[in-house]
């Protein structure tokens, strides 16, 4: 038995494992508790950005872009800055 063979008393099955450990494949039914545990464990942590922050931040980023013609790409600046980011 190996790390993606539980222990089964099915010899089709069993082969079915063995053939797919052969090509590096595990089945996605003996991964579903890594993939889905039934409590999440996302290392993600919330984080709320102020826009009071952020705007100066983009503003010197559009104009350090404009400077070094960043995006441009043989055309002219734009002569509105346009932002990716909104109030909040």
């Amino acid at each position: 038995m190996t790390a993606t063979e539980p222990h089964i008393d099915d010899a089709p099955l069993a082969q079915l494992y063995r053939d797919f450990e052969s090509e590096h494949l595990n089945p996605l039914w003996t991964q579903l508790g890594d993939l889905m545990p039934m409590t999440p464990t996302s290392r993600a942590v919330p984080f709320v950005w102020k826009w009071s922050t952020l705007y100066p931040l983009a503003q010197r980023a559009g104009v350090w872009c404009r400077s070094a013609g960043v995006g441009n790409a043989g055309r002219s600046p734009s002569p509105t800055p346009v932002w990716v980011a909104s109030p909040m």
